[in-house]
């Protein structure tokens, strides 16, 4: 175990060969760094103002809803229009061409224009056209199982029960966040470093973050409609309530193409662990510490969702809080108080903690020290240039290979087992999948993200190349591997942008991948359906629209159950 002294540092960044693979970052869980947390921490601290403007729905909740946002010297709409949709009709998937709710952040004053602009092209979505203004385009559908319960509950004067809402932690469920030039939406460099949306998916986020408001209104207008004497949804259930949202497949390839981006995101993440193992362990900090833990086994008591076999069960969450409790209670029996640092309390604990604890607990330790971490939020963009260096020999590209990908040679590519999948981009679907070689049609048109194979494929023609040649010599002779070499030579600073995993595998578990991303969204309440896509829920806990001024404490997430008078925050 590594002793720790008052002006020593440790470097506790793990190396990429440990912390890169599907299990591990797959483990991951919601953080302080979060995109949902970073937004909303901007919006109180900047005092942005969000009052809705517009609110024209019939008796069935078809019509227009319109929220403005004065942020930081600019001003943006959230508009969105709700449209009546029979059970049948509504689906997770991209390409499902009706929903219960469509809608738009758009920068810039409200107009007639826009809004009848957006009426005519958001319900089309990904076969409407968007114009510059506007940054995100969604859409959303209700919960089939609690929507239409909860609005007859408040018609008849009654506030949910838990039974009902912890089902689901959601009244609307969201499919995807659209932008960055999609559709002639606004392009990422709009959001330059002076935005009030800079960083990475804050818009896209906050555009999760008001359609959970909008449901809301909506629900208690059609509360209201039913009966006069209909209740609103209390603040307690409010706060209960995320949105949900389905994500599968198409998310895998955002990592695969985008690796000084994941790299940039994990090694942000991977700073603030390491900062705050470097901390002493002071009596204040233990004690929230310990709060944290206790909250934790009272929220996983209450948590209904499954992992299915991949993720560990609420039960199994509940034992990995329980060890980490032991392992505190020990520490501070058997060592003496000056020699108590988290990174020393980590590695005591780790080897009875699974992966999945173990980066429940850095989540946790984040918390503890949390306003020693939030200058990293801004570290979230990074510029994702690709260049070939022409003069570099072979000799240095087969070091890169055997030292920074070192982890490609665990897989034998000659065994079937490991060539099973291919990934494809579904005509059909519009949105990439997966088919089993031989079996499946459409291998010839496979997606490139069989990197490990591909890294295999350079190493053996580079070892057969003399050691002085060059790289612009060698893709002469060699054209199809230069996009490898390239990525390779632009990612020799960038440790954590490849995942250390065979994408074409027999064994490939994507929910570890879609989990890896979620996380840094900020998602909660992983609800796997099947080996490829997942529900989940956003903004869980955090304050609503008319209190987010004057009412926002970080320790909004992982909400209990509202208890009686208000929501119980357990020991916190």
């Amino acid at each position: 175990m590594r002793s720790l002294h008052e002006k020593e540092q440790v470097q506790w960044k793990r190396d990429a060969d440990e912390l890169m693979v599907p299990e591990r970052i797959g483990s991951f869980r919601v953080h302080p760094l979060s995109f949902s947390r970073s937004i909303l921490r901007r919006v109180h601290r900047s005092q942005w103002q969000l009052t809705r403007t517009v609110f024209d729905l019939d008796e069935s909740g078809n019509g227009d809803l319109v929220y403005r946002i004065e942020a930081e010297g600019s001003v943006f709409h959230f508009i969105l229009f709700s449209h009546e949709i029979i059970e049948e009709e509504r689906s997770d998937r991209v390409v499902s061409d009706k929903w219960d709710m469509t809608c738009a952040l758009s920068e810039g004053e409200f107009s007639a224009e826009k809004l009848e602009r957006l009426r005519r092209q958001l319900p089309k979505q990904e076969g409407g056209r968007g114009e510059i203004q506007d940054l995100v385009w969604s859409r959303a559908n209700r919960s089939s199982r609690v929507f239409d319960d909860v609005a007859a509950l408040l018609a008849d004067g009654q506030q949910p029960n838990g039974e009902l809402l912890s089902q689901t932690g959601y009244l609307v469920r969201s499919t995807a966040f659209y932008a960055n030039g999609k559709f002639g939406l606004a392009p990422f460099q709009k959001l330059s470093q002076d935005h009030p949306f800079a960083g990475a998916f804050r818009a896209q986020m906050f555009t999760a973050y008001l359609l959970r408001q909008a449901s809301f209104d909506i629900v208690e207008h059609l509360a209201s409609c039913k009966h006069a004497d209909a209740v609103p949804l209390s603040q307690e259930w409010k706060r209960y309530l995320g949105v949900g949202n389905a994500t599968g497949l198409g998310m895998v390839p955002f990592l695969m193409y985008h690796p000084k981006l994941i790299h940039r995101w994990i090694d942000m993440r991977e700073e603030a662990v390491s900062r705050v193992k470097n901390m002493p362990m002071t009596t204040e900090q233990t004690d929230a510490f310990r709060r944290w833990l206790k909250h934790s086994l009272a929220y996983f008591r209450e948590y209904n969702v499954h992992g299915k076999g991949v993720f560990l069960s609420p039960e199994q969450m509940t034992e990995e809080c329980l060890t980490a409790i032991y392992a505190l209670e020990d520490m501070e029996k058997t060592m003496p108080p000056e020699t108590l640092y988290w990174g020393t309390y980590m590695e005591m604990v780790k080897p009875a903690l699974t992966a999945e604890g173990e980066e429940w607990i850095h989540s946790l330790l984040m918390e503890v020290n949390l306003d020693k971490l939030l200058d990293l939020e801004e570290r979230s963009v990074v510029e994702e240039t690709y260049d070939f260096e022409p003069t570099m020999r072979v000799e240095t590209l087969i070091h890169i290979i055997e030292s920074d990908y070192r982890w490609v040679f665990d897989f034998d590519f000659h065994d079937k087992k490991s060539q099973h999948y291919f990934w494809f981009r579904s005509r059909e679907k519009e949105e990439p999948r997966i088919g089993v070689c031989g079996r499946d049609e459409g291998e010839e048109k496979a997606l490139r993200l069989d990197y490990a194979r591909q890294t295999q494929q350079v190493y053996a023609a580079l070892k057969q190349e003399p050691p002085t040649r060059t790289a612009a010599a060698f893709v002469r002779d060699y054209p199809h591997f230069k996009p490898m070499i390239k990525r390779m030579q632009s990612l020799t600073d960038s440790p954590y942008g490849e995942i250390h995993g065979n994408l074409l595998g027999e064994n490939l578990i994507p929910l570890y991948l879609l989990r890896c991303k979620l996380s840094m969204f900020g998602a909660e309440r992983f609800s796997p359906k099947s080996n490829e896509w997942v529900r989940v829920t956003l903004f869980q806990g955090a304050p609503t629209m008319e209190k987010l001024q004057n009412d926002f404490r970080e320790d909004w997430i992982l909400p209990l159950l509202p208890d009686q008078g208000g929501i119980t925050h357990g020991t916190r």
